[in-house]
């Protein structure tokens, strides 16, 4: 956006000129710091968020904490009251005549806002930065934007709780329908409007062992060894959420001939659903305590 197509009202500013910004205090290390809460302690942001305590505080007063150094390098929390800020953050105090606190958090709390450097150990680049220029509102809009972003956020945070309630209630309808189902309601309209058709002794209920309608006896999974070039075997962890993964799998010491006895296929749990490569979708969600098997595509 150059300045010409700003909103009537808008400036084209940058951080520098609307706030006090400094690094936290390097000599205050996280490990060092209480990890809990106490009495006479004060509550200190390390590069993860308020996650530690002092028995000092250093600062005091609204600000804006910055994460500066890690993989959460760019992420920032509120601070209010007293406080300190520790080594890898950078503190954010807004002019309260040029900019609302709540607004530059949000703008501050996106990840392409930031400038960033290194690979294996990223970290903001302040300077450059805060030195960026940015479209600014005036002050009123500002806060009329914060009030607006909240109103939304509540109607997204009211969605995802009916969401989770859904998924719950869902779990619990599925588990009532194959009950329903297996004691057989599901299909006594159809029984009941259909009675010539059950006259034959294959068409009546019957209790049955799970064992009598089994192809072949049930046997545990084989915990193996690595060995690279061994034959595949599935690892605990290719189960989670209904789902199989067949990249979660080690070479394991054994032959073909060593497995075939625990060999898994397409088609021995039900249910089914190729939903991406090299991954099935089933509704078969076995908890096992000690599981292996191998893989066959």
């Amino acid at each position: 956006m150059s300045e010409y197509e700003l909103p009537l009202g808008w400036a084209l500013t940058s951080i520098d000129q609307v706030a006090f910004n400094y690094s936290g205090n390097s000599k205050l290390i996280k490990g060092k710091l209480a990890s809990e809460p106490g009495e006479g302690l004060y509550p200190a942001f390390s590069a993860s968020g308020q996650d530690v305590w002092h028995s000092e505080y250093g600062e005091e007063g609204p600000a804006i904490i910055v994460s500066a150094v890690g993989a959460r390098c760019g992420k920032v929390f509120r601070a209010s009251g007293k406080w300190s800020a520790i080594a890898n953050t950078h503190i954010v105090k807004i002019n309260p005549t040029a900019g609302d606190i709540d607004y530059f958090y949000y703008l501050l709390n996106r990840e392409h806002f930031w400038v960033k450097g290194g690979s294996a150990q990223p970290f903001v680049r302040t300077k450059a930065t805060f030195e960026r220029p940015f479209p600014l509102p005036p002050l009123a809009e500002q806060k009329r934007m914060v009030s607006k972003i909240e109103e939304l956020f509540s109607e997204l945070d009211a969605g995802e709780e009916s969401l989770r309630r859904a998924r719950r209630q869902l779990g619990v309808y599925r588990q009532s329908l194959l009950k329903q189902a297996f004691e057989g309601k599901l299909t006594a309209p159809w029984r009941k409007q259909n009675p010539h058709l059950l006259e034959s002794p294959d068409s009546s209920w019957r209790e049955v062992e799970v064992s009598d309608v089994l192809t072949s006896k049930p046997t545990n999974g084989r915990s193996v060894k690595d060995r690279t070039g061994g034959f595949k075997v599935l690892r605990l962890t290719a189960l989670k959420n209904g789902n199989i993964d067949l990249h979660e799998y080690k070479e394991g010491d054994w032959e073909a001939a060593d497995a075939a006895n625990h060999v898994v296929r397409k088609g021995d749990l039900p249910t089914f659903l190729r939903s991406r490569p090299g991954r099935w979708r089933t509704t078969w969600s076995p908890t096992p305590t000690n599981w292996a098997g191998t893989v066959t595509k």
